[in-house]
């Protein structure tokens, strides 16, 4: 349920940036269909990896986090009870 959540909020994100860079490239010379082509796979392809690499960085970081909490609680353990 987690996984199809994720690829629903990844898809509208890609959707709603490629509605933008189309929209800021409405030009009359970029209207061949070759440029469009490449606008598209490229914003979709490049937000697509963002994406994977911003989740990737936020569940390491997270992890770290979790370890640092731990090991402050030990230490803070050990110096109350004296040890």
């Amino acid at each position: 349920m987690e996984l199809r959540r994720e690829a629903y909020t990844m898809a509208l994100y890609v959707a709603i940036c490629l509605l933008a860079a189309l929209a800021a490239v409405s030009e009359p010379a970029l209207d061949d269909g070759a440029h469009t082509f490449e606008l598209v796979w490229g914003t979709t392809v490049g937000l697509a990896l963002a994406h994977w690499f911003a989740f990737r960085m936020s569940a390491r970081l997270y992890g770290v986090a979790i370890l640092v909490v731990g090991v402050v609680v030990a230490l803070v353990k050990n110096v109350l009870v004296g040890h």
